[in-house]
Parts: structure tokens; C-alpha cells; sequence
């Protein structure tokens, strides 16, 4: 059976993460993001997978921001 739990914990954090950290990286679609996630909880029988690949596909991106924030908070 294929398990979203993963990409829906990860996703979640980002809805309780602070609205400093959100506003300092524009470049992600937060709002995008969050509404996955919740569509992954909440609406299980209706997941595409296509919507699903599109959106592992993202994440590398998304792991280069998160990355590099990361760093300069660790630096700060």
C-alpha cells in the first residue's frame, strides 16, 4: 500500500513554521505547499497520482531553500 505519510508531516511543519521564515523565501509557494498537504490528509480516495510525481518533483528546489536557510540560521 503506498503511504503519503511522509510528504504529509513534512508539509505540515510547514504550516506551523514561523511567518518570518515564510515571508523571507517568496520564492516558495507556500500557500501551494500547505493546501497539498492538507488535500493528502483529508482527501486520501481522491489522490492523482500525476499531482502527487508533480509535486515530488518540486522538492528539490524546495530542499535547496529549506538548505540554505538552514545554513544561515545555524550561521546566525
Amino acid at each position: 500500500m503506498l503511504s503519503f505519510a511522509p510528504m504529509r508531516s513534512s508539509a505540515k511543519s510547514v504550516n506551523v513554521s514561523p511567518t518570518e521564515f515564510r515571508d523571507s523565501h517568496a520564492e516558495i509557494n507556500w500557500r501551494k505547499l500547505i493546501g497539498f498537504r492538507d488535500f493528502l490528509a483529508h482527501n486520501y480516495e481522491e489522490i492523482i497520482l500525476e499531482f502527487v510525481w508533480a509535486a515530488v518533483e518540486d522538492l528539490p528546489e524546495l530542499r535547496t531553500v529549506v538548505r540554505a536557510a538552514k545554513d544561515r540560521l545555524a550561521g546566525s
